[in-house]
């Protein structure tokens, strides 16, 4: 994309709350490019793991919209994962509403901006959860399609 336009400002949102991201090394080079990642919210306001919905969603609604303000992206590339109360490896225990009510403000928040966005799906997901991804993404396409 960058060869294309070497202007393009991509935001990558990378809530996979796991500490150190493995993102922001291989492009740090490249001033067009930003990372927005919980866990440098969670770890320098020194909540401890497993904060809840309330806590998890109030930083991410605070620090995403000025981080958009901010860096005004051409494009969000956002990482989503299935950070469940059963993942003993993350720093989040979200509900399956807390993780649909972030990937719903995510997708405001670059419709309201008219930020082209693409989600990836990291892994967490299994046949006993799958359901709670579906409803996000039918919840999405829904608010995307107003």
């Amino acid at each position: 994309m960058w060869k294309a336009n070497p202007n393009l400002k991509i935001l990558y949102i990378d809530l996979d709350a796991v500490v150190p991201s493995d993102t922001k090394e291989p492009l740090s080079h490249n001033t067009n490019f930003y990372t927005f990642d919980i866990c440098d919210d969670l770890v320098q306001f020194q909540y401890q793991n497993h904060i809840n919905d309330t806590v998890y969603l109030g930083l991410l609604r605070e620090h995403l919209r000025v981080s958009i303000e901010s860096i005004k992206p051409d494009i969000i590339f956002y990482r989503a994962r299935q950070n469940g109360s059963n993942d003993t490896s993350r720093s989040t225990s979200l509900t399956p509403n807390g993780m649909k009510e972030r990937d719903l403000f995510i997708f405001s928040e670059a419709k309201k901006g008219s930020i082209p966005i693409m989600m990836n799906i990291d892994n967490g997901y299994d046949q006993e959860n799958y359901h709670q991804l579906v409803e996000r993404i039918e919840a999405i396409i829904e608010i995307m399609g107003e």
